[in-house]
């Protein structure tokens, strides 16, 4: 082995030893555990207050997912104590990783403001659209909104329209 690769070697030992991985997994399940309780706490304030338990569960959903993420980056940050170019690398990769998870989302917001200025149709046109056929209710920025025959509400992404055939009348 060359003296850069047992460097490298050195500088893994370094971040990852027993008691680290032993920290880590019980950082991880003391994360585990709070969201747990958190949750339960939830459904039973749920079924005291059944008129506003859509809303505290979407609120424990949110507060959930910044408790996994906030407290898994600090556990892991204050545990291992990364390295700055593993760091940026794992920025760079979560980075990509957004944006192609948001590339669906961004493609239907552009198409929603084509939608808008080349008004192929109107709230209120009879539109056939794949096999769904009904009144447009709504056009938002991100979906359009279509009241079938037997008052089922479809909501369909702009960039489907952009892309894809539709019959108005």
């Amino acid at each position: 082995m060359s003296g850069s690769e047992l460097d490298s070697l050195f500088e893994i030992t370094k971040i990852l030893n027993f008691g680290k991985i032993v920290s880590l997994f019980v950082g991880v399940s003391v994360l585990w555990l709070i969201v747990h309780m958190i949750n339960r706490l939830s459904s039973g304030l749920g079924q005291k207050l059944p008129s506003r338990r859509l809303l505290i569960l979407q609120i424990v959903t949110v507060l959930s997912f910044i408790l996994y993420l906030g407290g898994g980056f600090l556990i892991v940050y204050g545990i291992l104590d990364p390295p700055k170019e593993l760091l940026i690398a794992m920025g760079g990769s979560a980075a990509v990783a957004i944006g192609l998870s948001l590339k669906d989302l961004v493609s239907s917001l552009v198409a929603g403001l084509i939608l808008l200025f080349d008004r192929p149709f109107q709230v209120g046109d009879r539109v056939t659209f794949g096999e769904s056929y009904g009144e447009i209710q709504s056009i938002g920025l991100r979906a359009v909104r279509l009241v079938t025959l037997d008052d089922n509400i479809v909501t369909i992404p702009n960039s489907r329209f952009v892309t894809d055939v539709v019959a108005s009348g």
